[in-house]
């Protein structure tokens, strides 16, 4: 399981390696698809792995040969992996060159909204704990409602992760 073998691959140094491998293959496999509307995909990059000195490259590379097929990138990254200046640096190249970021578990984590006025990106998603709520706890309801408004500001989307029922897609 994931929870497994990538902790395991952090602590060995071969978490690039893996991520490379995961992008390559998902593109291989992206080309030997045919899409008549455009449609995208997102992969969640482990921590660490913004600051090398290839993923610009390796990165553009990836994105090139899926748009060749409709098909677009997003990079999906945790709270947590923005707080490192070089990896700030690579996201900020990354939509550049029209590769989507996406903060995921968004509300999770400890952003600052200061932060996230500063730090363009292009997606929040927000965590399923919020959305397992609707209907539940008005508490939930109001910090989404907050949080929706915060992206139409920025206008950045929104996904909300877990829909489930008709009111949490509502």
């Amino acid at each position: 399981a994931p929870d497994e073998f990538v902790p395991a691959a952090e602590q060995n140094e071969l978490v690039s390696l893996l991520t490379d491998y995961v992008l390559e293959k998902a593109a291989d496999d992206f080309s030997k698809l045919t899409f008549t509307h455009p449609v995208h995909l997102g992969v969640n990059v482990p921590p660490g792995y913004l600051v090398g000195s290839h993923v610009i490259r390796k990165l553009q590379l990836i994105h090139r040969k899926l748009s060749e097929n409709n098909v677009s990138l997003g990079i999906e990254i945790t709270e947590r992996q923005l707080i490192n200046g070089e990896a700030r640096k690579h996201i900020a190249a990354l939509r550049v060159h029209g590769i989507d970021v996406l903060i995921d578990d968004f509300g999770t984590g400890q952003t600052s909204l200061a932060f996230l006025q500063h730090m363009k990106i292009d997606y929040l998603k927000i965590d399923k704990c919020f959305v397992e709520t609707i209907g539940i706890q008005s508490v939930s309801a109001s910090v989404l409602n907050a949080i929706v408004h915060f992206a139409d500001e920025l206008q950045v989307k929104l996904i909300a992760e877990g829909v489930e029922t008709p009111a949490q897609a509502e």
